[in-house]
């Protein structure tokens, strides 16, 4: 990130009852929540602006996730545009006394920085440096082409 900050957060929490259905299940939506809150925070931290989630690719659970479970959620900017970000969130569920992970749900969100009327602003460049981070940008675009074209399918410029 800029100023030296890191371009990814990693947040951790235990999972309550009243975060739980009949089943003592979590709720999907509250799951869906968390990842938001994770990439919201980073998102902003990076560009020192209110951001807003303009979306949320497709989201599947490989598992549940269950009452007193730690719900371990890491995102990562992976590509920075003029005012939107894509940040990739993966949460897994973590065995404190193993210290082993299982996968839960791996997303990408579009989030956008605005100012106080909610235009969209400026944000400042993400500075590439591992082979991991390329990697992630080069794939990071072209999911934004493939957004672009699913939300403007006859191709004409809005």
């Amino acid at each position: 990130m800029s100023n030296g900050e890191s371009d990814s957060i990693v947040m951790k929490k235990t999972m309550t009852r009243s975060e739980a259905n009949e089943l003592g299940l979590i709720a999907a939506g509250d799951v869906a929540k968390i990842a938001d809150l994770t990439a919201s925070l980073l998102a902003s931290s990076f560009s020192k602006k209110p951001i807003v989630t303009v979306c949320i690719d497709q989201m599947f659970f490989s598992r549940p996730v269950r009452v007193g479970e730690v719900l371990v959620t890491r995102a990562s900017i992976n590509c920075v545009k003029t005012s939107s970000m894509e940040v990739g969130v993966r949460m897994e569920i973590e065995n404190f006394k193993t210290g082993t992970t299982e996968h839960v749900s791996s997303i990408y969100m579009v989030l956008v920085a605005v100012d106080k009327n909610f235009k969209p602003v400026k944000l400042p460049p993400l500075k590439l440096k591992t082979p991991e981070q390329k990697r992630r940008f080069k794939e990071a675009m072209e999911r934004f082409e493939t957004r672009l074209e699913k939300r403007n399918p006859s191709g004409k410029k809005k």
